[in-house]
Formats: C-alpha cells, sequence, structure tokens
C-alpha cells in the first residue's frame, strides 16, 4: 500500500465511522432549535394573551364615555370669556 492509497483507506475509514454520530449531533442541534423556536413562541403567545386584554381593558376605562347625553355648550372661539 502506497501513501495515498494509506490516506485515503483512513480518509474512508473515518467517514464510515464518524458520519452517523456527526449526523447524530447535527440532528439534534436542529432539534434543539426547533424546540426551542417553539417554546420561545408558545411563551410569547401567552404574554400576549394576558397582556392584550389587560391593556384593552384599562383603555377602555381610560376613555369611558357617560351613559345619557352630555351638554355641550357652544360659542365662539375669537371671543375671550
Amino acid at each position: 500500500m502506497k501513501g495515498r492509497e494509506a490516506i485515503g483507506l483512513v480518509a474512508l475509514a473515518c467517514a464510515a465511522c464518524c458520519a452517523a454520530p456527526l449526523l447524530a449531533l447535527i440532528g439534534a442541534a436542529g432539534a434543539g432549535a426547533a424546540i426551542g423556536f417553539a417554546v420561545f413562541g408558545a411563551v410569547g403567545l401567552l404574554g400576549a394573551a394576558i397582556a392584550v386584554p389587560v391593556w384593552v381593558r384599562r383603555r377602555r376605562q381610560r376613555c369611558a364615555v357617560p351613559e345619557g347625553p352630555v351638554l355641550v355648550q357652544l360659542g365662539d372661539l375669537n371671543s375671550e370669556s
């Protein structure tokens, strides 16, 4: 066996032996990223589900309209009162 053949054989053996663990590592990283994406999205939706009703309730209380007719006094804007 010559030098180039030995290097090729070693590279082939390394690829055959290490391919499965490397693919598993890449797959685990991808699965971890997908799980992290899903958890981050779920936490964001949960936060929005809690915050939006509170925000709407406060906004409605701040902008409350009185019941019944409201008296409005009309006048001249240019006159001094």
